[in-house]
């Protein structure tokens, strides 16, 4: 920025002596600011504050809890003003001082140090600031006094500092945003500490701002060729250790960034005034760039516009800050998952329907990126330089309103729970569930507020189902709960504590198991005594799979938990509408040789469980008089031995489609099967070679062919038969040609 040179003018702002009185029986302070101009926190030429009759400040008069104080009606435009109790602080722990703070707020918390000094928290500098031609907006400068408890008097102090920024042109300045180029923390929660009667310090907190932005709406502020516009930013005290960046855009989009290196603080209690620069907008001969600027910004909605120049089409979107990836954005406008947009190219409207319309409502509080990728003529890839980011910070929610919150109807099924939460008139309802114990340090409301503000996403409306899963039986939680109204103001939050059902069991019920088995399939049959028995619930799989020995922990009381809490799986009937197959649970696709459990549970008339019960099997295939190709029975063997035939056998990638049928004799049922040889141990015998084919095989039928779409390039063809006496013969192979 040519010739900006950093000046600093320190106005220090007079003490506020406040004395306290009674008028009426009603608890009043009486006090008189000698610092400020024109409405309450604005700036005039006579660096004189005034009141407003909607002013309030927060006293803890040796309470830990605040009490509301609002100006009264005749002080109104004087530096002089009466304060009367509105709301008393309710009774708290002592703190050893009177401490008073503006603007009033229901977010403050004070605690005493261990230094003696005292701790204010929970207060906040906009990082969007509105422009006020006075100075600054109403509401935004913190003061605030310290003097021992019960003495009546007090003497504020202000908190923070301003950046006055002087400007002259042609151009209509619609937005101006500052930040450090150190990283200074500029905006966002922050904490004041101070002793009695001493000097304040502030605190940034960590999730503080690093830029703040001041809004001059619309049609923004014209300026002048010869008169310099003041426009000035509350802010903390500040060292700008590497000077800042002031980034000003007029209301046709135009940006203009001017910087300096230069350190220069913004004190406590005083004013950086920088000297007017001369604001040069780019010449309107130079290619234009595509610009994203704010049109209008609240709580519950932001406009944006956004001119695309330069491009035959582009892709665009919104996001949240925390959810913006480079990578991700590339990638969706460059696959075309993203909308390509070809026939508008200025977009005015909601930002989260940017660019093609949609319902999406913004969180307030949050941070988005909009982001737009210009295709030019001939361009198909766009890469990271060619994206043109705006990032905006949605107004937060404030206290001060007065919707009420009711909680109905709350449900839940050992695992989950949900309740129904509404509020008449509501903007947004803030409403979750949380495990007690994560939020049991949350022990003030504001404390509680502050986490399900910033951690809950709002339902739009009047009403809303908070809910919560995957949880244990008997778990306790918390619901918070709070509504906003139309004005961006939450009312008192709700807190509300329930627990997770535990089941309840039916002791008196008794289950029997008697498990059969036939080829491939398990008959599981069922009995029960001790109550009137309408239904099952079983579940019968490997011993070694992921169900029993996981989800269910490999044990009978494993597995009665878990299929209590996911009773809406694995039933069976006893009814004639939902039967039993002969009083058998049937379960087919058996793997012989590998173990099993069954395990049941019983629900009654009334819905209770009874007691899981369990049964462990192996599936065995019987195989009669063994049939084996050498000795005594190789005759037998040889004579009923099948034929194998190979159709067509190909290759695709790394698999191989082999293609066989199998002759036999009548009489005898013939299984076959594709395997690599690795599948079968070194030390495996004839009988459990038979067995791995009669798992992984099938039933080859004459005239029927066999295919392995996925066969290995070692793979070849065992082959195994049963005669009509259930024998079964020893099993040859053949290589695939």
């Amino acid at each position: 920025m040519k010739n900006f040179l950093l000046l600093f003018s320190a106005v220090v702002m007079s003490l506020v002596a406040c004395d306290r009185f009674e008028m009426e029986d009603v608890k009043t302070y009486r006090a008189v600011v000698e610092t400020f101009d024109a409405t309450r926190t604005s700036l005039g030429e006579s660096n004189k504050i005034v009141w407003s009759s909607e002013d309030l400040i927060s006293v803890f008069e040796n309470n830990e809890n605040a009490s509301r104080y609002q100006v009264v009606s005749s002080s109104a435009g004087s530096p002089e003003a009466s304060f009367v109790l509105m709301e008393e602080g309710k009774n708290g722990a002592e703190i050893g001082a009177d401490i008073a703070v503006y603007p009033f707020s229901q977010s403050l918390e004070c605690s005493r140090l261990s230094t003696g000094d005292y701790r204010v928290s929970g207060l906040s500098i906009p990082s969007v600031q509105s422009y006020s031609p006075e100075g600054f907006a109403s509401g935004i400068f913190p003061m605030i006094a310290v003097s021992e408890a019960g003495t009546g008097e007090l003497s504020f102090r202000n908190a923070c500092g301003i950046l006055n920024l002087s400007l002259t042109g042609t151009a209509s300045v619609s937005s101006i945003t500052v930040k450090g180029n150190a990283g200074e923390l500029l905006s966002g929660s922050f904490s004041v500490t101070s002793g009695i009667g001493g000097v304040p310090a502030v605190t940034m907190e960590s999730d503080a701002s690093q830029e703040v932005s001041l809004d001059c709406g619309q049609p923004g502020v014209q300026l002048d060729p010869d008169v310099p516009a003041s426009f000035m930013l509350v802010l903390p005290p500040v060292a700008f250790s590497e000077g800042f960046t002031a980034t000003v855009t007029a209301s046709d989009g135009a940006k203009v960034v001017l910087s300096t290196a230069k350190a220069n603080p913004v004190l406590r209690s005083s004013i950086l005034k920088m000297p007017a620069v001369a604001l040069e907008l780019p010449d309107p001969g130079e290619q234009k760039q595509t610009t994203i600027s704010v049109t209008g910004l609240k709580f519950n909605d932001v406009t944006i516009k956004v001119e695309v120049a330069d491009a035959v089409q582009y892709s665009g979107g919104c996001v949240l800050k925390e959810d913006f990836n480079v990578t991700t954005v590339l990638r969706a406008a460059n696959w075309k998952t993203a909308p390509r947009i070809t026939d508008t190219f200025v977009y005015e409207g909601s930002m989260t329907a940017f660019p093609s319309g949609g319902s999406a409502k913004v969180i307030p509080g949050r941070t988005y990126v909009v982001w737009v990728a210009p295709y030019a003529e001939g361009v198909k890839t766009v890469k990271e330089e060619d994206l043109v980011c705006m990032d905006v910070t949605v107004p937060s929610v404030v206290d001060g309103g007065s919707c009420s919150v009711v909680v109905d109807d709350f449900r839940t099924d050992f695992k989950s729970a949900e309740a129904d939460v509404r509020s008449e008139g509501a903007e947004m309802i803030y409403a979750a569930f949380y495990i007690e114990s994560d939020v049991a340090s949350l022990t003030s409301d504001q404390a509680a507020i502050t986490h399900l503000l910033d951690n809950a996403v709002p339902v739009y409306g009047a009403s809303c189902t908070a809910s919560i899963s995957g949880l244990e039986p008997g778990t306790e939680l918390t619901l918070l709960a709070l509504a906003v109204d139309a004005q961006g103001r939450y009312g008192n939050l709700v807190r509300e504590s329930y627990n997770v059902d535990i089941p309840i069991f039916n002791d008196e019920i008794s289950i029997s198991i008697d498990v059969s088995q036939e080829g491939k399939t398990a008959y599981v049959k069922l009995g029960s005594e001790g109550a009137d028995v309408v239904r099952y619930h079983y579940y019968v799989g490997k011993t070694s799979g992921s169900v029993w020995a996981r989800l269910m922990g490999g044990t009978r009381e494993g597995a009665e938990e878990y299929m209590a809490i996911n009773s809406d799986y694995y039933l069976i009937g006893n009814t004639e509408e939902e039967p039993l197959t002969d009083g058998c649970i049937v379960v087919n696709d058996l793997e012989i040789g590998s173990e099993y459990v069954a395990v049941v549970m019983a629900i009654d008339s009334d819905g209770l469980l009874s007691r899981a019960h369990t049964a462990i099997f192996t599936p065995r295939l019987d195989m009669g008089n063994f049939v084996r190709k050498t000795g005594s029975t190789q005759q037998q063997w040889l004579a009923s031995k099948p034929e194998v035939t190979f159709g067509t056998c190909t290759k695709d990638g790394e698999f191989h489609q082999i293609n066989w049928s199998v002759s036999s004799l009548s009489g005898f049922t013939v299984y076959s099967a594709c395997l690599s040889p690795l599948m079968i141990s070194e030390d495996a015998t004839p009988e459990d070679i038979v067995t791995i084919i009669y798992n992984h095989g099938e039933e080859a039928v004459n005239g029927k062919m066999l295919s392995n779409y996925y066969a290995s390039e070692d793979s070849v063809v065992y082959v195994t038969w049963c005669d009509a006496d259930g024998n079964f013969y020893e099993s040859f192979m053949v290589d695939v040609p």
